[in-house]
């Protein structure tokens, strides 16, 4: 288990740390898109938008550099899950807008699909935070962990997640541009 706990724990990392700096370079789309979905009570909208992405880019640099491992994945897990429960919420509703889920680049719909997203990376956050990998982690400077892989396995490890993340950041971009693309042309004719 010690390949995948090594990569889930990249993931999730590289994930949280993309976002919520995505986030931070607009925190007004993520506080609009925080509000949006109503559940909060209007007070602590603002707060919440601007300290979510700074404990998602704290926690997802955690991951990355391998420093409290567990606590790191085990508060993204428990943030998805709270992710998760309000996006359900709202389809349940029948609402459809913004997810807030990158405030960056062109909006993302709600859906089931960002549902499923955060279903797996919930698994990925969990089997981090029980496996704890000390491999390529601050961690392991406290002494005692062996872990099943080698640093450079895990350097392999963190070089093809980092790629994967970004090639399925630059697919999302594509996809989100060619719609951008089409509807412009579909209201120019």
């Amino acid at each position: 288990m010690g390949l995948a706990a090594t990569a889930c724990r990249f993931v999730v990392g590289e994930v949280f740390l993309l976002a919520g700096l995505a986030k931070i370079a607009d925190r007004n789309a993520f506080e609009a898109a925080t509000a949006r979905y109503g559940l909060l009570p209007t007070r602590f909208v603002r707060p919440v938008a601007r300290w979510m992405p700074i404990l998602e880019v704290a926690a997802g640099g955690a991951l990355l550099i391998g420093a409290g491992v567990v606590y790191a994945s085990a508060a993204l897990a428990g943030a998805l899950v709270a992710f998760t429960a309000v996006v359900g919420v709202s389809l349940l509703r029948g609402e459809s807008f913004d997810c807030g889920c990158r405030a960056a680049g062109a909006p993302r719909k709600i859906g089931w699909g960002v549902v499923i997203r955060n279903l797996v990376l919930i698994a990925m956050a969990v089997v981090a935070a029980i496996e704890a990998p000390h491999v390529l982690a601050l961690d392991s400077l406290a002494g005692g962990a062996s872990d099943s892989i080698s640093a450079s396995d895990a350097t392999a490890i963190l070089f093809a997640t980092g790629l994967a993340v970004l090639a399925v950041v630059l697919a999302g971009e594509a996809v989100s541009l060619h719609r951008a693309v089409r509807a412009s042309e579909r209201r120019a004719t």
